[in-house]
Order: C-alpha cells, then structure tokens, then sequence
C-alpha cells in the first residue's frame, strides 16, 4: 500500500486530472468527476446531461454487456452516479482489491458505452416517470420560486432534469454524438481516496491514458451576485392544517444566507458554526425552539459549499 503522506495531484498526458490521497482503513472511495452538468447543455438539449448519466449506468459497454456491468457493480459496497448543473459524478466504495475492476467497468463505460435502442427506450421510460414526480412534489413551485429568487440567472439555478420533449425525442445517434465530444480525459477528474495499492498510477494509466484529449469545457461560471435585498416568501400551505385542533397546525419556516465556497477559508469557521447553531440536538436552536421553548418538533441548519456558484 501507498504510505499515507504521499497525496497527490497530476495530469496524464491526455489532460485527465488525477487527486490521490492514501489514507489508513481497509476500503477506497474513488469517482469520476464529469466536466459535463446542465450548465453545458444547449437549446434543445436540456435535461441530456442527466439523461446521458442513466444510459451510461445500465446500457453497457463495449466490453460489458449491461448484465455483465451490473454484476461487477454489485461486488462493491457501493457504485452510482448524480448529475448536478456543472457536474456528472460516477462514484464507487470498495475494498482495496476491487479498485482495478472499478476502474475497468467505469472507464470502459465513460469512454466506449452502448446506445442500445432497447435500454435507451427503458431509461427514457424511467427518467421521465422522475420528470414527472418532480413536477408533481407540492413543493416544487415554491423550490423553484427560492431558486429563481436566491440564484436569479446563474447556472446553480437551472433544473437539472431537463424537459420532458427533450428526453422523448433525444435518438442513440445523437445521445453518441453528445458523448464524444464531452467525454473526454481533459473534461474529467479522478479522485480516490483510502488504502491505496503500490501500482495505483499503473492502473490509472491502463485504464484513463489510452483516449484521446479532446475539447475542454467551462469550469467556472463566476460569482453570484449578492442579493439588493432580504426576499420573503409566504406561501398558504392548506395540507398542513391539523383540522381538528386548527390553532396547533405545523408550519415550515426556511432561511438562506449568502456565505463562502469551498475554497475561502472562512468555509470552516462557518461549517464549526453551522454544528453550533443548529445541526446537533446540542445546538442552540434544537435546544432553545424545542426543549425551552417547545415550537418545533424538528429543526436543523446546513450549508452548501458549491465550487463555482459563490457569493461574494
């Protein structure tokens, strides 16, 4: 195993990025991150970000079918992947003699997937049955009415998902079409974590530096604006009343703040504060607004700590 002080950043010759960070334990956790979110997306295309991270998952690849992927995935502890506005991130969990199978099925899988027209069809049917949930969840106007009010026209903003025609109407010769020019080393980051196998940079190399570099998209998308003003959002919530005892009905109550990214050094004094003030039941809000002052039966605080949708 690698010694636990040799951390690590580099670039293979095709532009990948690679973070390694060994550390002591008996399990590694490694991802793909995908330069390749909502954000890139153009006219026409949105919600395929999203759509493409499904087909990639179940529809095999060129040395997997998609009960042979399946298979392997199903060793390690765990395997999935999330797509977010700037991001498509492919994750796995596992024990150190796992690795070399994880990088196999997914890289195999980021660079020489298969566009079956049989599971294209299945994942059109599952993704636009979650198109619809989300358009049915009775928060959803009230998220998007925050969103557009908190994040006015920056990316963080956008709905990941996409639209419903888009995803009907997407063929494999187009969604092929898409991956090969954004699936590319230079548009990816591989970062893994744990105990760490002496020949890591040898299996990195076998299984990322045999493609091409291709062209690289956008990383940053500037700064949030800071808001002219305090926005309030009141919104009747009918579900919410207890008809029986109207006067003891349960209301939500939500705050946002601007605060620092990930990269401010600020960002750990303010994570210490967030613990303080209300993520424990130690904190001073559980245990001021329900063990004191018994109005809540449930409160919490939390922070999101983007790359590229900062506040200044």
């Amino acid at each position: 195993m690698m010694p636990d002080s040799l951390f690590s950043i580099y670039h293979l010759d095709n532009g990948l990025r690679v973070a390694l960070a060994p550390m002591p334990g008996m399990t590694v956790a490694a991802q793909v991150e995908m330069r390749f979110g909502a954000v890139h997306e153009k006219q026409g295309q949105e919600g395929l970000a999203h759509f493409m991270e499904h087909c990639l998952m179940s529809a095999g690849s060129a040395r997997f079918s998609p009960d042979a992927a399946e298979k392997v995935r199903g060793r390690f502890r765990d395997c999935n992947a999330f797509t977010s506005y700037a991001n498509t991130t492919f994750t796995g969990s596992m024990l150190p003699d796992q690795l070399p199978d994880w990088l196999t099925v997914t890289g195999d899988h980021l660079f020489s997937p298969l566009f079956d027209e049989d599971h294209v069809r299945s994942e059109k049917g599952i993704v636009l049955r979650e198109l619809a949930d989300s358009w049915s969840d009775p928060s959803r106007e009230h998220v998007m009415e925050f969103q557009r009010n908190f994040y006015g026209n920056h990316p963080k903003g956008i709905f990941v998902l996409g639209k419903g025609q888009v995803i009907k109407d997407v063929s494999c010769e187009e969604l092929r079409s898409v991956h090969d020019q954004v699936y590319v080393p230079n548009n990816m980051d591989l970062i893994i974590a744990g105990s760490l196998p002496v020949k890591i940079k040898h299996l990195i190399e076998t299984h990322f530096g045999g493609h091409s570099a291709g062209v690289a998209l956008s990383r940053d998308f500037g700064h949030l604006s800071p808001p002219m003003s305090a926005i309030r959002m009141d919104r009747h919530a009918p579900d919410l009343v207890y008809k029986q005892q109207v006067n003891e009905s349960s209301a939500h109550f939500f705050m946002a703040f601007p605060g620092p990214d990930f990269a401010d050094t600020d960002v750990y004094d303010c994570r210490v504060l967030m613990y303080i003030l209300g993520m424990s039941s130690y904190s001073r809000l559980v245990q001021r607004l329900r063990l004191k002052l018994e109005l809540t039966y449930q409160s919490g605080a939390g922070m999101k700590t983007d790359r590229p949708a900062r506040r200044r």
